[in-house]
C-alpha cells in the first residue's frame, strides 16, 4: 500500500486545537482512500461513511476527548482510530458482505497504520476495536454475560492493557459510534434511546435501562 496522504500534516491536524473532524477526513482520509469517504455504509438513516465518521469524532471532541482514555493512549491516535473505524464497510456492502465488515475495516487499518509506522500498541488497540461489537450485541442480547466477558478479555490480552481499563475504552468506542445515530450528534433519531447527553457538563452515559444491563457485566471496578 502506498501513502499518499502527507504523514507530517496529518498529525499536525490531528493534534490541532481545537481539533476539526472534516479536515481530517476531507484533507486526509479521503485523498489516501479516494471514493470510499463518500459511499454509502448499508444504514437506513443512508449515511455515507464521510457523514457517519465526523459525527462520531464530533461526539468524541464534545464528551471524551479531554479525559485521559487511558495513560498509555494517545488523544490523536485515539482520533485517527475512529476516523478508520468503518473504512471498510463501504466495499463489504458493495460486496454484499456487510456482515463480514469487522473483517474488511481490521485489513485496511493494518495496512494503513503499517505504511503510518504506528506503534504496535496503537495498532493493535485500532485492530481490536474494529473487530466486532461485543457491547452493542450484549445490549442487544445477542450475546450473553459470560461470551461478552470472554471476548473483552481476549482483546484486553491482545493489547495488554488490564480488563477494567480496556472496558471502559471498549465502552467509549461504543458510545460515541452508537451515539453518532442520535439527534444529538446532529442526525437522525434513532438510538437516542441507549444514552443521556448533557452538554453543559460533556456527560455522555448510558440510559439507566441500558446502564442496569451493562452494570451486570461487573467490569465497572
Amino acid at each position: 500500500m502506498e501513502l499518499i496522504l502527507d504523514k507530517q500534516k496529518l498529525f499536525s491536524d490531528l493534534n490541532e486545537d481545537p481539533f476539526k473532524p472534516h479536515i481530517l477526513i476531507d484533507n486526509h482520509l479521503s485523498k489516501q482512500y479516494p471514493n470510499t469517504y463518500n459511499k454509502d455504509v448499508g444504514v437506513w438513516e443512508k449515511y455515507t461513511l464521510r457523514q457517519h465518521t465526523i459525527m462520531v469524532l464530533r461526539q468524541f471532541e464534545k464528551y471524551f476527548s479531554h479525559q485521559i482514555i487511558h495513560t498509555k493512549i494517545k488523544t490523536d491516535l485515539f482520533r485517527l482510530i475512529l476516523a478508520v473505524h468503518d473504512i471498510g464497510k463501504p466495499e463489504s456492502v458493495l460486496k454484499g458482505e456487510k456482515h463480514k465488515h469487522h473483517s474488511y475495516n481490521k485489513q485496511y487499518v493494518d495496512q494503513l497504520f503499517k505504511v503510518l509506522q504506528i506503534d504496535s500498541f496503537h495498532t493493535n488497540i485500532a485492530l481490536t476495536l474494529v473487530d466486532g461489537d461485543p457491547i452493542g450485541k450484549f445490549i442487544r442480547n445477542k450475546m450473553n454475560k459470560e461470551e461478552t466477558i470472554a471476548i473483552l478479555k481476549k482483546k484486553a490480552n491482545i493489547t495488554g492493557i488490564k480488563l477494567i481499563d480496556f472496558f471502559k475504552i471498549q465502552c467509549i468506542f461504543y458510545k460515541v459510534d452508537a451515539g453518532s445515530y442520535t439527534l444529538n450528534a446532529g442526525g437522525k433519531k434513532s438510538l437516542d434511546f441507549l444514552f443521556e447527553f448533557n452538554e453543559q457538563k460533556g456527560e455522555m452515559n448510558f440510559s439507566s435501562k441500558y446502564q442496569e444491563r451493562i452494570n451486570q457485566l461487573n467490569l465497572t471496578k
